[in-house]
């Protein structure tokens, strides 16, 4: 394999990565590292007719024989584009070379010495093989593996086109080689080319985590229905929320509610009897009278309707107790200390372990 088909089947992406050393004021090497350089002449303006190749040729040059290597090679380009020849991509490459354009440079001259139409004589040939070899001696290699395959891959911000191969060639200094691709995180990587650097960086993008929706909001627990099988256990409550014996004390307070009213149904129940008697030891009537008195007064009422009261307050009491041991408040207590309640059909009962 030739120098150039080497250079060809490894320099299709070069396009895109031209550095921006291609000014126009830029100094031309020196004739002797540039090998023994053989002028452009009038050959190129051998064109059919006057048009606008022959006018594309002329400012090409006049601008290169200037040293003004960034029109001349615009002016190249231009005339390539109207008549593709090896003699055009020469001057291209000529003009890349001398304004230290070496992609630019090593793609043309690569082109040039391959092209079959207006071919290159023999000394333009080894001329233009060995500038190639400098051009490429001054530039870097850069074999990119992408991952996925197909990402799309830009080099300093232009887009590459990789279908025809993944080895790029970039001028000495700093590039940024990134990787995007739909469904995946882009990537980024700066790499630094020095002249005949020969380097392999792989690109592997990460797919995108998909935004979970926020969960729905589950609904408020509903309080389970009253069972006849109560239990609880004394445990440390959570220590954002206090709790209280709300229903001993309700207990209790009935307890002591229903004393009172019992004590004051019996004390008025005694005041009529007292009342009774007295009206009986002032009109004199014996035991008998007073019994019946008693009896056909408001009497029992007062004292059936009192050991009611003292009866409920006993078991709101009794309840009370119970409740105590049952709802606890204390954070310290022994998480060992048990209380339970089994109601029955027909019988209640408490069980309290310490």
């Amino acid at each position: 394999m030739t120098r150039a088909n080497a250079f060809l089947a490894c320099a299709c992406l070069v396009t895109a990565t031209s550095s921006a050393h291609a000014q126009a004021d830029t100094e031309a090497p020196d004739a002797t590292d540039a090998g023994e350089y053989v002028s452009l002449d009038e050959e190129l303006l051998r064109a059919t007719g006057d048009g606008p190749y022959r006018t594309a040729i002329s400012a090409a040059l006049e601008a290169f024989n200037a040293k003004r290597w960034a029109d001349a090679q615009t002016m190249f380009q231009r005339a390539h584009q109207l008549q593709p020849s090896a003699r055009t991509l020469r001057g291209m490459g000529l003009s890349g070379f001398y304004s230290a354009d070496y992609v630019t440079a090593a793609r043309a001259f690569g082109e040039a010495v391959q092209h079959e139409d207006k071919p290159l004589t023999a000394a333009q040939r080894e001329q233009v093989l060995a500038l190639l070899d400098q051009a490429m001696a001054r530039i870097g290699r850069v074999r990119v593996a992408l991952t996925p395959a197909d990402a799309q891959l830009s080099v300093d911000d232009a887009a590459v086109d990789m279908t025809s191969g993944n080895l790029l060639l970039l001028t000495a200094g700093e590039h940024a080689l990134s990787a995007t691709r739909e469904g995946h995180g882009p990537l980024t990587r700066s790499v630094w080319i020095a002249p005949g650097d020969n380097l392999e960086v792989e690109l592997s993008l990460e797919p995108e985590t998909p935004v979970q929706p926020a969960p729905a909001p589950q609904p408020e627990p509903t309080s389970e229905p009253a069972t006849a099988n109560v239990a609880t256990t004394a445990a440390a409550p959570p220590a954002d929320e206090e709790r209280q014996r709300i229903w001993t004390w309700v207990a209790a307070g009935a307890a002591v509610g229903l004393g009172v009213t019992g004590a004051v149904l019996w004390n008025q129940g005694l005041g009529i009897v007292d009342e009774l008697e007295a009206t009986c030891r002032t009109s004199g009537c014996d035991d008998a009278e007073r019994r019946r008195r008693i009896e056909q007064s408001s009497v029992g009422e007062y004292e059936t309707t009192a050991n009611l009261a003292f009866g409920a307050a006993g078991a709101a009491a009794v309840t009370a107790v119970i409740l105590f041991f049952v709802e606890d408040t204390d954070d310290g207590q022994d998480a060992e200390n048990q209380a339970a309640l089994r109601v029955g059909p027909a019988s209640v009962a408490l069980f309290v372990q310490y």
